[in-house]
């Protein structure tokens, strides 16, 4: 407590303060420390005021006026003393009636016809006058002025006090002196100061309590004006007001403590919100109740939250190793939730903790499994909200998942087993990335990479079967090679199924079997013809007229066709000039090189070089008979028939002729021309001599598609050469062979070569030795004297040289040949001795498989937990100072009254006699030599009253008089042994 300057000397603070510091150490609540403070306060304070007692009471002055000119000092007043120390307060208004006191009527009445000057004062006015202690005889006199004096007095010290607890001591109006007897105002002013001083000591108590509390405790409420209240009054308020600050204030700390100790609530996220609440609005065993049933619920709340916390430490630890989640969610307020509740509560939110976590591991074992491709069966996603499933919402999940992965790991199992069946076949496999599926139909089905198998099957069939074909095939082309023939490559087939390569090895015998048969055939008539001429029934060793045979081409001279030609008339007629077949047989020789026949029909040759001697040639020389044209051309003139030259793959090409004619004569006119004209499409030539001693040479030189000299290109000409006759010898060049001779014909150069083959010089004769089929003057008649005189002869080459040679022994002139045309057409077939054998190939290429595995999403659960928060009071203590009103008293002036008529005289009232006008010698001599107080008041009584004064009539003393500080300190007491009731009560329960 500090010490306040107004309190008067006899009061030991510093004694005070040690005695309260002492007891402060007695208690541990601060509550408890307030109301000790109290106690030892107000048990002072009454010593003090027993002690003040012993004064002697100064009656007021009522028989005796003070002159107007006197002056009373300070030391002559009587002072009431405050024990309050000023303080600062906070506060909250609660409103208390306030009780004014009496107002005299005649501080504001006026006087019939007259008005009062003292009316005319303001209230500031007066208390300046009052305050400055001015005596004005015109309104108030010496009693009033030692009353106001007194008052004032009063006011002065407990002012500082009551509004230093935040109360106000507020002047009233003046109190009207002139109706009050002197007992009356002695009353008046006793009751003013001690009402005065009751509500100094309350405030201060009330400020002091403030003080000793915690900042936050006190709440500055409205003022409470306790103008004349009762002493009992005062004392219940202010003591009231003490313990409840200090109740309130050991409340609040037990609550911040409790709040304190609660770490497990903020750690789990919670809160404890304290929510403000007036304890001056109830008793302090209510606020004890609540604090006790707050602390309770913070510690519930507490252990709530450490329990849950500890669990969800546990399952973060599993859940976040596997991919979920446990969040903080919104607070459960547990404030007016009881215990059982809470400890529902609680174990419902640690059940679902721990399912959320134990489904997580079981969804995590998912989600590692590998299916048979290798491949995850389930792939971890986003985490799922399992906050609001239940336990066996969750179990479902977790079913669901595991259904979805064992669905995946049978999928992926069967395409493993595909693949492994095509890698088994010669396939290859690629496993794509997996795609996720939720549902069975989002699984393809396997019938296309079954198919694939499938294929894959009939692939390797295809490549062994083609494997096995050219094989075959290889031995086919040996079969052929050793039949003789050239095999050759006629591409490749790509098969596509394994019927295409037999088709191909049936097709390549087929194509042997062919060609080996022609080939036959052509060996057949070559073996069974005669090597040599048959010259029996001939005349002179040259064959039978009207005979045809055919030579076997082996032996006659068949190399100079080359050796990879082998030709013969296989079905040779002797009585039809164009129906001798002759079949080649050659690996190199081709139909568009073949000549079947040449025919010059009507078109007009061209000259290449040389010159056209005539357009017509003369018939004196020869009988030319059905010639469409005529010409005689000088020896060496190269002509051009333009396609004359027919092929066996029926294309035509031009033919470039030279003819020559030699003759061994010196006669100029012949030997120098030459006939050409055609006669039944042949090329015909005449060279003529001047007796038949001469030897004329009639050649002419074949060349194909290109003049002579110029051609690349061999050819193989065949022609039927006729009228060979009179001796007349056919003289053909190198690479001709003759494989068919005629009657009265022989080799001039053995059966080995034909080359030379010469005419009877009787054959075509018209004498007697003579002989031949269809002569005339001509000798033999060209293709109509077959066989006789007639050769077949074939040529390969770029060009072929025919000539015929007269006899000088011949009677002929001149020499005529005709060559191909009609008659000179034969029958010719080509057959290659190259087999086309075709070879087969399978462009292998594995069936390739992509499978692509499946996966299912997985989610992980996660969930939330909701920590524990409450609502618990948050103690303040709203404190109502005191307020006082205090009055001065005045006396107004009378009025002038009206006169009357004079009434029968009564007998007179008593009342107080006018006060006289003291002499020198009566009145109160000023000592300038300072007194105590009681002296002060002794001295005024012997002076002013000659009687003593009267207990109830005296002024009011400085000190306690009324003992109120030992009324409020046994208040306090009772309050104290509640309080520590209840507190013992509350830390036993919190035991």
């Amino acid at each position: 407590m500090k010490a306040n300057g107004n309190y008067k000397p006899g009061l030991n603070l510093n004694a005070l303060t040690t005695e309260v510091v002492n007891h402060k150490k007695m208690y541990k609540s601060k509550g408890a420390w307030v109301v000790a403070s109290a106690f030892l306060f107000f048990g002072t304070l009454g010593a003090v005021g027993a002690g003040a007692n012993d004064t002697t009471p100064v009656v007021a002055q009522t028989a005796q006026q003070t002159p107007t000119n006197s002056v009373t000092t300070p030391t002559q007043s009587v002072v009431v003393n405050s024990t309050a120390s000023a303080v600062s307060v906070q506060a909250q208004a609660t409103s208390q009636s306030q009780t004014s006191a009496p107002t005299s009527a005649s501080s504001t009445s006026t006087t019939e016809g007259a008005t009062s000057t003292a009316t005319t004062k303001t209230n500031q006015q007066r208390e300046t006058e009052a305050q400055n202690d001015v005596p004005n005889n015109s309104w108030t006199s010496p009693v009033d002025v030692q009353a106001n004096q007194t008052v004032n007095q009063a006011v002065k010290e407990a002012k500082p006090v009551i509004n230093a607890a935040g109360g106000k001591i507020t002047q009233g109006a003046p109190l009207d002196s002139t109706k009050m007897t002197p007992d009356e105002q002695n009353k008046s002013v006793k009751d003013q100061t001690d009402n005065i001083s009751q509500v100094a000591t309350g405030d201060s108590v009330i400020k002091d309590s403030v003080d000793s509390v915690g900042k936050d405790t006190p709440v500055k409420g409205d003022s409470i004006n306790m103008t004349g209240k009762s002493k009992s009054e005062i004392i219940k308020e202010a003591s009231k007001q003490a313990v409840g600050l200090g109740s309130t204030d050991a409340e609040r700390e037990t609550i911040n403590k409790a709040i304190a100790t609660a770490q497990d609530i903020q750690k789990a996220g919670g809160d404890i919100k304290k929510i403000k609440f007036d304890d001056s609005k109830r008793t302090t065993a209510e606020a004890s109740s609540a604090t006790a049933r707050d602390t309770m619920k913070i510690e519930a709340v507490n252990f709530a939250d450490r329990q849950l916390v500890k669990e969800i430490d546990q399952a973060r630890k599993i859940m976040e190793k596997h991919g979920g989640k446990i969040n903080q969610s919104t607070a459960i307020d547990a404030t007016n939730m009881s215990d059982d509740d809470l400890k529902n509560n609680l174990d419902q939110q640690i059940q679902k903790i721990k399912y959320t976590a134990s489904s997580d591991e079981q969804l995590n074992a998912l989600a590692e499994l590998k299916s048979a491709t290798g491949a995850l069966a389930a792939k971890l996603t986003e985490t799922t909200d399992g906050s609001k499933m239940s336990a066996s919402d969750q179990a479902k999940y977790v079913q669901e998942v595991a259904n979805r992965v064992h669905m995946v790991l049978d999928a992926n199992q069967k395409l493993k087993d595909l693949s492994d069946s095509l890698k088994n076949e010669g396939g290859s496999v690629t496993i794509n990335d997996p795609i996720e599926v939720t549902k069975q139909d989002q699984i393809k089905a396997t019938s296309d990479l079954e198919k694939q198998i499938a294929i894959q099957k009939e692939k390797v069939a295809l490549k062994n079967k083609t494997a096995e074909g050219q094989k075959t095939i290889a031995g086919q082309i040996q079969q052929a090679k050793d039949k003789g023939l050239n095999p050759v490559d006629d591409g490749t087939v790509e098969v596509k199924a394994t019927g295409d390569v037999d088709n191909v090895v049936n097709q390549n015998q087929s194509n042997i079997d062919a060609v080996k048969n022609e080939i036959d055939k052509i060996n057949q008539a070559v073996d069974s013809a005669p090597k040599n001429i048959d010259y029996n029934g001939g005349r002179d060793g040259y064959t039978q007229s009207g005979h045809w045979q055919a030579l076997n081409s082996n032996n006659n001279n068949s190399n100079f066709l080359g050796k990879d030609i082998k030709i013969s008339v296989v079905s040779p007629d002797g009585k039809n000039i164009g129906n001798n077949q002759v079949m080649i047989a050659s690996p190199n020789l081709d139909n568009s090189h073949l000549i079947t026949s040449i025919i010059w029909d009507k078109q007009n040759p061209e000259v290449v070089n040389g010159r056209i001697t005539s357009d017509h040639a003369d018939p004196n020389h020869y009988g030319y008979k059905d010639s469409t044209k005529t010409l005689q051309v000088a020896a060496g003139t190269q002509l051009k028939f333009a396609n004359a030259v027919h092929l066996a793959d029926g294309s035509t090409r031009d033919l470039y002729v030279t003819f020559d004619g030699v003759s061994d004569q010196n006669d100029v006119d012949y030997g120098k021309n030459v006939d050409v004209y055609n006669e039944n499409g042949q090329i015909n030539s005449y060279v003529s001599g001047t007796h038949s001693k001469n030897k004329v040479d009639n050649r002419m030189t074949f060349s194909v598609g290109a003049p002579l000299g110029q051609n690349k290109e061999n050819y193989l000409f065949i022609s039927t050469i006729t009228d060979i006759d009179l001796g007349q010898t056919a003289d053909t060049d190198d690479n001709t062979t003759v494989i068919a001779v005629g009657g009265g014909l022989k080799s001039l150069n053995g059966d080995g070569n034909t080359r030379y083959i010469k005419a009877d010089i009787n054959l075509g004769g018209l004498d007697s030795n003579g002989y031949g089929i269809d002569r005339d003057e001509n000798a033999l008649n060209d293709a109509d004297s077959y066989p006789d005189g007639t050769i077949i002869a074939a040529h390969y080459g770029t060009s072929w040289t025919v000539g015929v040679v007269n006899d000088p022994a011949s009677p002929s002139l001149g020499v005529a040949q005709g060559m191909f045309g009609q008659s000179g057409k034969v029958n010719a077939k080509l057959i290659n001795t190259n087999v086309k054998l075709k070879n087969v190939d399978y462009k292998y290429t594995p069936e390739h498989m992509n499978i692509t595995p499946y996966q299912t999403p997985v989610s992980v659960l996660s969930t939330n937990y909701h920590p524990y928060s409450a609502q618990v009071e948050d103690h303040y203590y709203t404190y109502h100072p005191m307020d006082i009103d205090y009055y001065r008293y005045m006396r107004e002036p009378e009025a002038p009254k009206p006169v009357e008529t004079p009434k029968k005289e009564e007998a007179p009232k008593e009342t107080p006699k006018a006060p006289e006008t003291p002499k020198a010698q009566e009145q109160v001599q000023v000592t300038p030599t300072p007194v105590t107080p009681a002296e002060a008041v002794r001295q005024a009584v012997q002076q002013d009253s000659p009687k003593p004064a009267e207990k109830q009539a005296t002024l009011p003393q400085t000190g306690d008089s009324n003992n109120i500080g030992l009324e409020i300190a046994g208040a306090v007491t009772v309050a104290l042994t509640t309080i520590g009731l209840l507190g013992g009560a509350k830390r036993r329960k919190r035991a």
